[in-house]
């Protein structure tokens, strides 16, 4: 079983949430980002994850996401998700990912993976190159 039809991943500076439940996302990266110079710290990066069509018979317990780069030690962290929400409602779900702060310490891809629950392989990869200008 999948846990949702389609997967629409951005990265960006900051997601502010909004009343009304609405999510507004700052500073959205494309696939390259430029810095001025590596090593570089972001003093937060937010990867904003929306899920269509979600299977809330599976809906996960616990997300972990692991940020892979060719050099570091990846990074891991956990999170437990939201309570689902109850047949019949909303078919969508938005997560918000804050990673802060984000060290950059070598040129080249950033690969961020997404799990659910303890699966071995992710339901989600993200990936960006970091550059210098």
């Amino acid at each position: 079983m999948i846990l949702a039809k389609k997967f629409v991943t951005i990265l960006c500076d900051d997601i502010r949430r909004e009343v009304g439940g609405k999510a507004s996302l700052i500073g959205v990266y494309n696939d390259v980002i430029l810095v001025s110079a590596i090593p570089h710290i972001f003093s937060k990066l937010c990867l904003f994850v929306m899920l269509t069509d979600v299977n809330y018979k599976i809906m996960p317990a616990k997300l972990s996401v692991r940020v892979v780069t060719h050099e570091n030690e990846p990074i891991e962290l956990e999170m437990d998700f939201a309570t689902p929400k109850q047949e019949g409602e909303a078919k969508n779900a938005n997560i918000g990912i804050e990673l802060s702060p984000f060290h950059v310490k070598c040129a080249g891809e950033t690969k961020f993976e997404i799990r659910i629950n303890d699966q071995e392989k992710p339901v989600i990869i993200h990936k960006v190159l970091f550059k210098t200008k």
